[in-house]
């Protein structure tokens, strides 16, 4: 993030403690079957190519009816239908393509908030 982020940071949130009670199936939130992509928003982040990415992944997979994934097959941990779960540790492993080679990226669930 940059300074002038940073500076409107109020805090760094786990996502469970902001995420509306209608994504949670079991006391659990359902990370995997109701995204559509349109939840993504830029407003403060400078990134908008990783974004946009993100949204366009989230939207493919949606559109057809999360048979044909993109992106979701690679965030572990997973159910036995390669779904990603809940992870009440917060913590999530993506399995991207970087340099010639797959790589998992440790990544958590804080988001900032101001």
């Amino acid at each position: 993030m940059s300074f002038k982020q940073m500076s409107s940071l109020k805090s760094w949130t786990r996502a469970i403690d902001i995420l509306d009670k209608k994504y949670f199936v079991n006391g659990v939130p359902d990370v995997a079957t109701k995204i559509t992509g349109f939840e993504i928003m830029q407003e403060n982040v400078g990134d908008c190519s990783v974004l946009s990415s993100l949204a366009v992944c989230a939207h493919h997979e949606f559109k057809h009816n999360h048979q044909m994934r993109l992106i979701s097959c690679n965030i572990f941990p997973q159910d036995q239908y390669q779904n990603p779960i809940y992870n009440p540790e917060g913590k999530y492993i993506v399995k991207l393509y970087l340099n010639g080679s797959w790589r998992g990226v440790e990544v958590d669930d804080y988001l900032p908030v101001n």
